[in-house]
């Protein structure tokens, strides 16, 4: 996460602690104006209040928390966890170059291994680890841009085109296969090139 984009969080943090402690004071206010809890009471009230909206604002920053006596250290923790998925990210980027593509059957234009992989990435990206893994998500998508082009470029001249009952072998090649393989490649193509 930016920097910026940690300081407009913290800012709406701070805003939001700001208003539920108003409110809890007021709504507090309210309850001693009509005699339903005493003037300590209304102290304690806004104390605890007031201890929570800061806890709650001091929430990103607490690094450690002990309770009966364990300490739990949650920036440790936190890294642990995003190596951990960074590791099963990048094997499982390995997997999909180590896979075979089955490509050539007959009517298959696009190497099963490309949705799979746009879907990897998605995930990566949504957890904010791409900038760690891009050299292995980039390898990875030339692998699979060179193996599409070569299986693609086998199944147009080196073998029959796939047969099919509705299209004759030009239509099929230029209305059914073509289109899902230039999509491919343009799709791993613009994903190296970013």
């Amino acid at each position: 996460m930016s920097k910026s984009k940690k300081r407009y969080l913290n800012l709406w943090r701070e805003i939001l602690a700001i208003i539920v402690v108003l409110a809890s004071m007021y709504y507090g206010y309210w309850l001693l104006s009509v005699s339903l809890i005493t003037s300590s009471d209304f102290l304690t009230w806004n104390i605890i209040t007031w201890l929570l909206a800061i806890a709650f604002i001091a929430l990103p920053r607490i690094s450690e928390i002990s309770i009966g006596g364990n300490v739990i250290k949650l920036i440790q923790a936190t890294k642990q966890a995003q190596s951990t998925l960074k590791g099963l990210f990048r094997a499982q980027l390995v997997m999909l170059r180590q896979t075979p593509s089955g490509f050539r059957s007959s009517l298959v234009t696009v190497d099963p291994r490309v949705e799979p992989f746009f879907d990897l990435c998605e995930e990566i990206a949504k957890l904010e680890l791409a900038d760690e893994l891009s050299a292995d998500m980039v390898q990875t998508a030339q692998e699979l841009i060179q193996t599409h082009v070569t299986n693609f470029m086998d199944m147009l001249f080196m073998h029959e085109p796939p047969k099919d009952e509705f299209y004759s072998d030009d239509e099929l090649i230029q209305h059914r296969v073509m289109p899902d393989a230039k999509d491919v490649y343009v799709r791993l193509r613009d994903f190296i090139c970013r």
